[in-house]
């Protein structure tokens, strides 16, 4: 027996490796591009982006709203070729907070991977809040009193339920409803705000350049308050693991995800800032532009379209930055930084169940709490912002 024989019958152990992968129980190798695309596009929810961040940069740089998020759309852009220089190089389902720690050691990676647990969980909270309102919004049409405390606790527990399924479900499902859902509403969106540029007829460059009064600072200050909107993009790396061929889907899947946005928020923010100007009214003072221009120009048929649009959003953001919030938990699981339950896998689908059973109920609990407290719907989405802000 030649000694080459006699290695592959008996192989010696390698130092330093295991008898199997420390990220076992995952699907592995099991979505293609198209759902790695989802994942970042879905957690980004560009749709209902498109419709609210506008009015919030407006509110700190109302002169150079178009021009901030171009800027910010620049340092994402930028904010994406370094997370691709890690993500061509490895897969981890821990994504930031792996390569943090890979990259800065394990408190630096610990301090990333809280806090990316903070703001991928205070964005979900955000996202179910969000559906629940534009949902009521759109029942209380036919369904008087959903509105109420009750009502809307109701909604956030379909939306719940509707959310546990396709996470335990897997990755494949989850990634696909979240495309779908994503795909209607940027649709219905992009139509809706094309169809607005239609009516306002030729629109004054002056209107969207910085003025006289807008200086570097405030185009700053507006461009820091866009950025909100890009976050999320970069979730895809939690998939790495999940990835057919990660090192090359899962970057591509990063930059593509923040073309899409910056293009979207562009349109948007074109057609929301120019209409305005053409009806001589003030943008930032607005409490519904979208709607409040489709009604002015005799559109209002499209506006309950994109609320259903809007609202499907966010659910396909909650689909995605809790699936984002759970890889990354499980990673910590594994790596022995939470306890062990969150590193645990599903049998039969794949998913990492103990993951979901924590983070589900925090991420259900809180907006329920929130609604039966007595907070306001829109005060809640503000506080819940906020916190993923901090995150």
């Amino acid at each position: 027996m030649t000694a080459l024989e006699r290695a592959i019958r008996s192989p010696a152990p390698v130092h330093d490796f295991g008898a199997r992968s420390p990220l076992h129980g995952l699907d592995r190798r099991s979505v293609g591009f198209v759902d790695v695309m989802a994942q970042s596009v879905a957690a980004v929810a560009p749709a209902a982006a498109a419709t609210t961040i506008a009015l919030l940069v407006a509110g700190v740089s109302p002169g150079a709203v178009v021009v901030s998020l171009l800027v910010a759309g620049i340092l994402s852009l930028l904010v994406a070729g370094t997370v691709g220089q890690f993500a061509r190089r490895f897969a981890a389902s821990g994504a930031l907070y792996t390569y943090t720690a890979r990259g800065l050691g394990p408190r630096s990676g610990l301090a990333a991977g809280a806090a990316v647990l903070v703001g991928y969980g205070a964005i979900a909270m955000f996202a179910l809040l969000g559906g629940a309102y534009y949902t009521t919004l759109l029942l209380g049409r036919v369904w008087p009193g959903i509105d109420s405390p009750a009502g809307i606790a109701l909604v956030l527990l379909g939306e719940a339920a509707l959310l546990a399924l396709v996470l335990v479900r897997g990755i494949r499902i989850s990634s696909r409803v979240a495309l779908v859902v994503e795909g209607v509403s940027v649709a219905l969106i992009v139509a809706l705000l094309v169809a607005l540029l239609g009516s306002i007829g030729p629109i004054d460059p002056a209107a969207l350049l910085p003025g006289p009064g807008d200086t570097p600072l405030t185009v700053a200050a507006g461009a820091l308050v866009a950025l909100t909107a890009y976050v999320g993009f970069e979730s895809a790396a939690t998939l790495g693991v999940e990835a057919r061929t990660p090192l090359r889907t899962v970057p591509r899947a990063i930059r593509a995800t923040v073309l899409i946005a910056l293009a979207l928020y562009l349109l948007a923010a074109v057609a929301q800032v120019a209409g305005f100007a053409a009806l001589g009214r003030d943008f930032a003072s607005s409490a519904s532009p979208v709607n409040e221009l489709a009604d002015a120009y005799g559109l209002g048929g499209w506006a309950v379209a994109a609320d259903v649009g809007i609202a499907a959003s966010f659910l396909a953001c909650a689909i995605g930055s809790t699936t984002a919030l759970s890889r990354v938990l499980f990673a910590m699981g594994r790596d022995g930084v939470v306890p062990p339950l969150a590193g645990r896998t599903h049998r039969r689908f794949g998913t990492p169940i103990g993951a979901i059973a924590v983070a589900l109920p925090i991420v259900i609990g809180v907006p329920l709490a929130l609604v039966l407290a007595g907070v306001d719907l829109r005060d809640a989405m503000h506080l819940t912002i906020a916190v993923g802000g901090v995150g």
